[in-house]
């Protein structure tokens, strides 16, 4: 994911999503609070890396599976 720009720590927060997928045990496993979170996430789709909430399974996806539910969402949105 370095293609996106970014820094190391929103590498390591994006690694944590794609590992945990609930803000809550992303915070718990950073030691962060989810306000910081939101920000982190906020900074990382600007950069254009695939994160996005998936609504059905209430969780935050990373990766392949991201990119397919944004193309999904702009579908949608779109027709």
């Amino acid at each position: 994911m370095s293609e996106y720009g970014l820094t190391s720590r929103q590498q390591e927060v994006l690694e944590a999503y794609a590992e945990h997928g609930t803000t809550r045990e992303v915070a718990e496993a950073l030691g962060v609070s989810s306000t910081t979170l939101q920000g982190h996430r906020k900074r990382i789709k600007k950069k254009g890396a695939p994160l996005e909430y998936d609504r059905e399974a209430n969780v935050w996806v990373v990766g392949e599976r991201a990119l397919a539910a944004d193309a999904a969402a702009e579908s949608a949105s779109a027709g």
